[in-house]
């Protein structure tokens, strides 16, 4: 089981019962902590992280790989803390235009 700190807007923090593919896949990102750099190896703060360094978009990075893994949205909300749809729908959004602004970006440069 896992405890999440209450980073949330209503201060409610959560726990989480880790079995099966789950536990596994916390395990490998415990052990996925291990960075090498261009001068060391370091041992990552988080257990999610992009190169040791944190997600900045945390919310939107589960939202877009629950969606990209098939994770059913009432499965992915209940886990996120997410309430109502409306919120986890912005997500999306915010995943469609910043995917449309980074293709605008690629596009102009080559």
């Amino acid at each position: 089981m896992i405890r999440l700190r209450c980073e949330n807007a209503k201060g409610e923090a959560r726990s989480i019962t880790l079995d099966g593919e789950l536990a596994e896949l916390i395990e490998r990102r415990n052990k996925a902590r291990q960075v090498k750099t261009e001068n060391a190896v370091i041992i990552a703060d988080l257990v999610f992280h992009h190169n040791g360094q944190p997600i900045i978009d945390f919310p939107q990075a589960w939202a877009t790989s629950c969606r990209m893994a098939g994770v059913p949205e009432r499965v992915a909300m209940s886990v996120s803390g997410h309430k109502t749809r409306s919120i986890f729908e912005s997500l999306q959004h915010r995943e469609r235009t910043g995917f449309a602004r980074s293709n605008a970006a690629y596009t102009k440069n080559t």
